[in-house]
Protein backbone atom coordinates (compact mmCIF):
# COMPACT_ATOMS: atom_id res chain seq x y z
CA UNK A 1 0.00 0.00 0.00
CA UNK A 2 1.07 3.18 -0.74
CA UNK A 3 0.33 6.33 0.64
CA UNK A 4 0.08 9.54 -1.81
CA UNK A 5 -0.09 13.19 -0.71
CA UNK A 6 -1.87 14.78 -3.56
CA UNK A 7 -1.00 18.64 -3.87
CA UNK A 8 -3.74 20.08 -6.24
CA UNK A 9 -2.71 23.37 -7.03
CA UNK A 10 -5.47 23.87 -9.44
CA UNK A 11 -7.59 24.45 -7.11
CA UNK A 12 -5.46 24.68 -4.36
CA UNK A 13 -6.80 21.81 -2.53
CA UNK A 14 -4.75 18.92 -0.58
CA UNK A 15 -6.26 15.17 -0.78
CA UNK A 16 -4.73 11.82 0.53
CA UNK A 17 -5.28 8.54 -1.13
CA UNK A 18 -3.85 5.00 -1.02
CA UNK A 19 -3.36 2.71 -3.55
CA UNK A 20 -1.75 -0.50 -4.29
CA UNK A 21 1.47 -0.35 -6.06
CA UNK A 22 4.33 -2.86 -6.42
CA UNK A 23 7.26 -0.87 -4.30
CA UNK A 24 11.09 -2.04 -4.70
CA UNK A 25 13.78 -1.30 -2.04
CA UNK A 26 16.88 -0.15 -3.44
CA UNK A 27 19.42 2.47 -2.07
CA UNK A 28 17.48 2.83 1.49
CA UNK A 29 14.46 4.02 -0.29
CA UNK A 30 11.08 2.17 -1.80
CA UNK A 31 10.29 2.96 -5.51
CA UNK A 32 7.54 3.11 -7.20
CA UNK A 33 7.34 2.38 -11.04
CA UNK A 34 5.10 5.45 -12.86
CA UNK A 35 2.98 3.78 -15.13
CA UNK A 36 1.63 1.84 -11.86
CA UNK A 37 0.79 4.91 -10.02
CA UNK A 38 -1.10 6.24 -13.13
CA UNK A 39 -2.83 3.64 -13.22
CA UNK A 40 -4.08 3.29 -10.34
CA UNK A 41 -4.54 7.25 -9.87
CA UNK A 42 -6.51 7.22 -13.40
CA UNK A 43 -9.87 5.22 -12.12
CA UNK A 44 -12.11 7.82 -12.61
CA UNK A 45 -13.13 10.57 -14.96
CA UNK A 46 -9.38 12.88 -15.98
CA UNK A 47 -9.33 16.25 -15.95
CA UNK A 48 -6.45 18.03 -18.22
CA UNK A 49 -3.63 17.66 -15.80
CA UNK A 50 0.06 17.49 -15.20
CA UNK A 51 1.58 14.97 -12.25
CA UNK A 52 4.72 15.38 -10.71
CA UNK A 53 7.15 14.68 -8.07
CA UNK A 54 10.42 16.09 -6.52
CA UNK A 55 13.32 14.55 -7.07
CA UNK A 56 15.51 16.67 -4.75
CA UNK A 57 15.36 20.06 -6.23
CA UNK A 58 14.49 18.73 -9.98
CA UNK A 59 10.62 18.38 -10.91
CA UNK A 60 10.02 14.74 -12.55
CA UNK A 61 6.76 14.69 -14.38
CA UNK A 62 5.57 11.50 -14.86
CA UNK A 63 1.69 12.46 -16.04
CA UNK A 64 0.12 14.74 -18.65
CA UNK A 65 -3.46 14.59 -19.15
CA UNK A 66 -4.03 16.95 -22.29
CA UNK A 67 -7.57 18.58 -23.02
CA UNK A 68 -8.87 15.50 -24.85
CA UNK A 69 -8.32 13.38 -22.25
CA UNK A 70 -5.37 11.72 -23.87
CA UNK A 71 -2.61 10.46 -21.00
CA UNK A 72 1.05 10.37 -21.65
CA UNK A 73 3.28 8.72 -19.48
CA UNK A 74 5.93 6.19 -19.25
CA UNK A 75 7.92 4.12 -16.82
CA UNK A 76 9.90 6.01 -14.12
CA UNK A 77 11.59 5.22 -10.75
CA UNK A 78 9.25 7.27 -8.02
CA UNK A 79 10.97 7.97 -5.56
CA UNK A 80 8.90 6.85 -2.64
CA UNK A 81 9.70 8.22 1.72
CA UNK A 82 10.50 5.07 4.07
CA UNK A 83 7.21 5.76 5.70
CA UNK A 84 5.87 4.75 2.03
CA UNK A 85 4.32 7.96 0.80
CA UNK A 86 5.09 9.33 -2.21
CA UNK A 87 4.41 13.64 -2.48
CA UNK A 88 2.00 14.64 -5.80
CA UNK A 89 1.94 18.05 -7.00
CA UNK A 90 -1.32 18.74 -9.31
CA UNK A 91 -0.36 21.39 -12.22
CA UNK A 92 -2.97 22.73 -14.87
CA UNK A 93 -1.52 21.85 -18.19
CA UNK A 94 -0.92 25.39 -20.15
CA UNK A 95 -1.75 25.11 -23.82
CA UNK A 96 0.60 26.96 -26.21
CA UNK A 97 -2.28 29.06 -28.20
CA UNK A 98 -3.94 30.06 -25.27
CA UNK A 99 -0.76 32.29 -24.07
CA UNK A 100 -0.18 35.17 -26.21
CA UNK A 101 3.81 35.41 -25.18
CA UNK A 102 4.21 31.87 -26.32
CA UNK A 103 2.47 32.25 -29.47
CA UNK A 104 4.50 35.73 -30.43
CA UNK A 105 8.01 34.03 -29.33
CA UNK A 106 6.51 31.10 -32.27
CA UNK A 107 5.96 34.23 -34.73
CA UNK A 108 8.08 37.18 -34.01
CA UNK A 109 7.26 38.72 -36.88
CA UNK A 110 3.85 38.91 -36.51
CA UNK A 111 3.51 42.13 -34.86
CA UNK A 112 5.65 44.08 -37.73
CA UNK A 113 2.35 44.59 -39.85
CA UNK A 114 0.54 45.03 -36.82
CA UNK A 115 -1.29 49.09 -37.00
CA UNK A 116 -3.47 50.10 -33.96
CA UNK A 117 -6.80 50.89 -34.83
CA UNK A 118 -6.45 54.95 -33.70
CA UNK A 119 -3.43 55.23 -36.07
CA UNK A 120 -5.95 55.07 -39.09
CA UNK A 121 -8.49 56.98 -37.81
CA UNK A 122 -6.16 59.77 -37.43
CA UNK A 123 -4.63 58.93 -40.83
CA UNK A 124 -1.18 57.67 -39.46
CA UNK A 125 0.77 56.01 -41.43
CA UNK A 126 2.35 52.17 -39.86
CA UNK A 127 6.13 53.28 -39.87
CA UNK A 128 6.63 57.03 -38.97
CA UNK A 129 9.93 58.43 -39.98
Amino acid sequence: MLTLLIEDRRNGSDELAEVRVRLKFAEGYFWADAKEVCAALQSGPSRPAKLLTMRGKYRQTFLRVSADGEETTQSANLKVELDKTLSIVVESVRTPTANPVIAMRAHPTSLIDFRPPWSLAYGGSQLES
